[in-house]
């Protein structure tokens, strides 16, 4: 059942390569035909799109897929919390593709025909995907092998369990998807081109260049006391500017932490422990053994030069005998005492040379081992290592070198490996296994010998002990007990000098807080209760204990008139502003110099400025006071502009023709952009043409 594991496998890579794409993420939509039919009454719902109720059975299901092809990946049954974040969004994104872009498929009419899918698996255009498929491939030319692919599909059937042909259905129905997705896309890319505006603005764009004199005032310099407004002004302009006042769902907290850290008490029955440690630890005939046992840090047999120890026992390891221990000192949040294990003359580079067998489909690890056992007994013969390097490694770049590695130095090389060299003999054959996989080792030749000490550490952490976690949680839980609105949390907070945090704009689907490990919960609960709120329970995350409160809710939409007043204050201030310049520089007429010295300043030049300059020199962001100089006209003093940062009034030159950009040339360039940015864009409208709720934060 190898070759029926390694498509398994070869599925799952297909997963991992669209974590991330939500285009792509469909190509898996096998997957998504579990529990979407059928839904139940009071099943509870995960979220909505155009209509279609997705149940928490047809979410997890997903979830639980790609959950498993993630771990068959990696090869282990263990996932961090980031990946199965990762695995929960691909999972939503997946089933929002079902219901949105598999439905322009269907009206588009794009398909893949029995024909041109035996033809993407054995004929003349093979698909990508099947030609990485490892037992697809010649095992010594790594090249694909279309009578591989013939023989293995003959062959599906001897399987008697039927499970190697339901996988291999499975795939073709993800070469199916893919192609698909790549006809959609290239459908979308041709449609595309750029009309005659696009083409001659962005000529345009490249070419012109124009010089023009301008006089600026900033509103900096128009004094608060010249202005004047009402709170009806600001309601006035919050309403007729409502566009630039939308806003997302989310939510506003503010946390106070309490860190559980080891109290003194805790610092001294650590240092204890490792005192009644020190005597046995000194006289042990079996260090090594006795740290595995005892220590709160690993054993580390490398070997170390002088000057690569820590400062405060280099020299006491350099200059004592075997077996000599050091008192115990603190480092950091531990107690240690370290012990000269070994004393050896070892170099500090070395020149060896390898062949590299690695085990796959075609070599089991049992023949690498049977394969490694025969060259080992050749070169004992004899043999010539180079012609054999030449043959067998699987590392091409030292192969075709007679597997020479050259010099190199200590850490150059994985672990084994460098073990192997520094401190075998010269002219050994060793072999070593790596995570690459089974190396045979000749060492050629090592640099000059030099001592170096292999050091064990008997370390104990301080930690918080039981007695101290409690002590903290009780004065987090008392705190969110008696301060149970923001007023009483905020003044509580003062009187214990504690340093509130905040976190804003916190979305339903974020899952992260800078500073807090996973605080999934915090956000959920952010989302569950009412303005105002101080949560109830004390929140742990990681080390800290957290009390919250929920200070600012926005909801989808207009944001309120009091949520926006200091930005649309700011708004009126500046355009109050501009009205005072503004009538100040009337007073020059249309005289350039009489503007300036109307409003006390001097006349300035600006050259060679084109549309995609954006800025001014001196002046900054200005792209209406540039537009205006380039398509406005020439030779004309023009009304006063109302700028970024001030009020500007210009006259420019003759526009100038200086680059040698195209229509052709322009055409492509856009024709490239909109390409290189169609997957994004795509789902992007695609989502923001449907009807979407996303509920998933009651689940995880």
């Amino acid at each position: 059942m190898a070759t029926l594991q390694n498509i398994r496998d070869k599925a799952g890579v297909l997963v991992a390569v669209v974590i991330g794409l939500s285009l792509l993420a469909f190509i898996l939509g096998d997957f998504l035909g579990k529990g979407s039919n059928g839904f139940m009454n009071n099943e509870p719902i995960v979220g909505e799109v155009n209509g279609n109720k997705i149940t928490y059975q047809e979410y997890q299901a997903v979830v639980n897929d790609l959950t498993d092809i993630t771990k068959r990946n990696s090869k282990s049954n263990d996932i961090d919390q980031r990946t199965l974040n990762m695995i929960y969004d691909q999972a939503w994104d997946m089933l929002v593709m079902k219901y949105t872009i598999e439905e322009d498929f269907q009206k588009l009419g794009i398909t893949v025909g029995k024909d041109e899918l035996e033809d993407m698996i054995k004929g003349k255009n093979i698909d990508p995907q099947i030609k990485q498929v490892p037992i697809f491939q010649d095992p010594q030319t790594k090249q694909f092998d279309k009578a591989r692919v013939v023989t293995f599909i003959k062959n599906l059937d001897q399987d008697p369990t039927g499970e190697a042909r339901a996988s291999w259905i499975a795939f073709e129905d993800n070469l199916v998807k893919n192609k698909i997705n790549t006809k959609y896309t290239t459908l979308l890319q041709k449609a595309y081109y750029p009309n005659k505006l696009e083409v001659e603005n962005q000529v345009k764009g490249d070419n012109d260049v124009v010089d023009f004199e301008y006089v600026y005032k900033k509103y900096s310099e128009v004094g608060d006391d010249q202005i004047s407004f009402t709170d009806e002004d600001l309601k006035k302009y919050y309403e007729a500017h409502k566009y630039k006042f939308k806003q997302e769902e989310s939510r506003n907290i503010t946390y106070v932490t309490f860190d559980i850290l080891p109290s003194n008490e805790d610092d001294l029955e650590t240092k204890k422990v490792l005192e009644k440690q020190a005597e046995d630890f000194a006289s042990i005939e079996d260090p090594i053994q006795y740290i595995m046992y005892n220590s709160d840090q690993d054993f580390n047999d490398t070997y170390y030069a002088e000057g690569e120890l820590p400062a405060n026992i280099d020299t006491f390891m350099f200059n004592e005998n075997i077996g000599a221990v050091t008192d115990i000192y603190k480092d950091a949040n531990a107690y240690k005492i370290a012990k000269l294990i070994n004393i050896k003359e070892l170099p500090d580079s070395a020149h060896a040379r390898h062949i590299l067998l690695q085990a796959s489909e075609q070599m089991p690890v049992q023949e690498v081992i049977n394969l490694s056992d025969s060259l080992q007994e050749l070169l004992k013969n004899g043999a010539d290592f180079a012609e054999l390097a030449l043959k067998y490694s699987q590392d091409k770049g030292s192969a075709i070198k007679g597997g020479d590695l050259d010099w190199f130095k200590k850490g150059a090389m994985v672990k084994p490996f460098e073990k192997a060299c520094f401190e075998g003999k010269v002219g050994d054959i060793q072999v070593v296994e790596s995570q690459y996989g089974l190396h045979i080792i000749e060492v050629l030749e090592q640099g000059v010998k030099n001592k170096k000490v292999q050091v064990g550490y008997l370390t104990a952490n301080i930690t918080p002990s039981e007695q101290t976690i409690g002590e903290v949680y009780n004065k987090a839980s008392e705190f969110a007990g008696k301060n149970r609105t923001e007023e009483q949390f905020t003044k509580a907070a003062e009187e214990l000098k504690m340093v509130p945090r905040v976190a804003n704009n916190l979305k339903k689907t974020d899952r992260n807080i800078a500073g807090l490990e996973s605080p999934r919960e915090l956000i959920k609960w952010a989302y569950n209760n009412e303005l105002g709120a101080v949560s109830e329970n004390v929140f742990e995350f990681g080390d800290k204990y957290v009390v919250a409160v929920l200070t600012e809710v926005k909801e989808k939409g207009d944001a309120p008139f009091e949520n926006v007043k200091a930005e649309v204050e700011n708004s009126v201030i500046k355009e109050k502003k501009a009205q005072v310049i503004m009538e100040e520089m009337k007073k020059g007429g249309d005289n350039l110099e009489s503007i300036a010295q109307a409003v006390n300043k001097q006349v300035q030049t600006a050259s060679k400025i084109a549309l995609k300059s954006f800025s001014i020199p001196g002046a900054g962001a200005e792209p209406v006071v540039i537009a205006t100089a380039l398509y406005g006209t020439p030779n004309k003093v023009t009304a006063p502009i109302e700028g970024n940062t001030g009020v500007f009034v210009i006259k420019p030159s003759e526009v100038k023709t200086e680059n040698k950009a195209t229509a052709e040339g322009e055409t492509e360039k856009l024709r490239s952009a909109f390409s290189n940015r169609l997957n994004y864009q795509a789902v992007k409208s695609i989502k923001d043409a449907s009807d979407i709720t996303d509920n998933r934060i009651n689940f995880n």
